[in-house]
């Protein structure tokens, strides 16, 4: 029942607002022929959208643009020291989506675009994309009528173009807006970043299902690990756990009484800070590490639930990191400390193999 009054909400939701933006939209286009809109998943400034609409603002501030976030969101005044803004989900969103000539978005999160772009406007949405495709995600495939997908690795595009069923002219070796950031005042702390990604079949979990998880059992007991308290102490080095946005919500559950050791809270975290300024990146499946690894720095992941995750989160495509192509792979607690604890000894330097398979992987290093 809740469900479904959840549904009629939305749909009246939608009549009310989109009628009337639609029809203010229409005697509008008269004066904007060519406005764009850039947002992410509404939230915040942080991921492609922000450093593309950056990039629009300081080099091409004749073009019309408006960047779509949340007026509560901690990044909104970043954004609007840029330039024009509009509230996330209002009437005033639907206005400038009826209104825009280019929709670029990192997150496919506006719903009723989707539909919207089939039936009345297509190849209107230019997905900028949230980070390197490594798997098939039928979210993003669904959305048939991007006007323009970018990717940033060699295998990715070919894997995109072969598997999501796209145009030959959507699907297009770009490199990520980001990515270009993060050639920029890299500040290395010496700092052990353990970013996992996150679980779907967890997302609805009450608070003693997900402690009960692998999930949490596993991530928590390495930052309780005494031998891991050991190693930090032992060579003055200190972690951060920080993981993804969607299991922010679990993370006062996260516990652990070492001072070297911090728990990163999406709050008072910035991602791209947070890679800048680490040595080295402990995470899972996540697709954070490309990102890491395109700084040539070392990355290990640790692969507790190797079944357990391609099963109900998302199916192996492409990239497998037993390969070791961007990094080392561990299975264990242990032989995940030995490898941090060589990454230590040895300065967290890269081989000059590693290095020429992360030149051989992205095209692009230019900033």
């Amino acid at each position: 029942m809740k469900k479904l009054t959840k549904v009629i909400k939305c749909i009246f939701g939608y009549i009310f607002l989109a009628i009337p933006a639609w029809i203010a939209a229409c005697f509008a286009k008269i004066w904007n022929k060519d406005l764009w809109i850039v947002y992410e998943c509404g939230q915040y400034a942080r991921d492609n959208g922000y450093w593309f609409f950056k990039y629009l603002r300081e080099n091409h501030p004749e073009q019309k643009v408006v960047y779509i976030i949340n007026k509560k969101s901690p990044d909104y005044q970043k954004v609007a020291s840029l330039g024009k803004t509009c509230n996330f989900r209002t009437i005033q969103h639907w206005f400038y989506y009826f209104l825009c000539s280019k929709e670029i978005s990192t997150h496919p999160t506006f719903k009723p675009t989707y539909y919207l772009n089939k039936k009345l406007w297509k190849n209107k949405t230019y997905f900028l994309q949230h980070g390197v495709i490594r798997d098939y995600t039928g979210y993003v495939a669904k959305n048939i009528n991007l006007k323009l997908f970018v990717t940033s690795a060699y295998k990715e595009y070919e894997f995109i173009k072969d598997k999501y069923g796209f145009n030959d002219n959507v699907v297009h070796l770009l490199g990520l807006p980001r990515h270009d950031n993060l050639m920029f005042n890299v500040i290395n702390k010496q700092q052990i970043l353990i970013m996992p990604t996150w679980r779907h079949y967890l997302s609805s979990a009450s608070e003693q299902e997900f402690k009960n998880s692998e999930y949490f059992k596993y991530w928590n007991g390495l930052l309780n690990s005494k031998e891991l308290k050991l190693l930090l102490t032992n060579n003055d080095k200190k972690v951060i756990f920080y993981p993804h946005r969607e299991m922010q919500k679990f993370i006062h559950l996260f516990n652990c009484n070492d001072e070297r050791i911090q728990i990163g809270s999406i709050s008072t975290c910035d991602v791209q800070t947070l890679l800048k300024e680490s040595a080295i990146l402990v995470t899972d499946y996540s697709s954070v590490f490309f990102d890491f690894a395109y700084m040539k720095k070392p990355v290990i992941w640790y692969l507790f639930d190797e079944d357990t995750y391609h099963k109900n989160h998302h199916n192996t495509g492409y990239f497998n990191e037993r390969d070791q192509i961007l990094g080392d792979y561990t299975l264990n607690e242990k032989d995940l400390l030995n490898k941090l604890d060589y990454y230590i000894k040895n300065d967290f330097k890269l081989t000059n193999e590693q290095i020429k398979n992360i030149e051989n992987f992205y095209p692009f290093f230019d900033g």
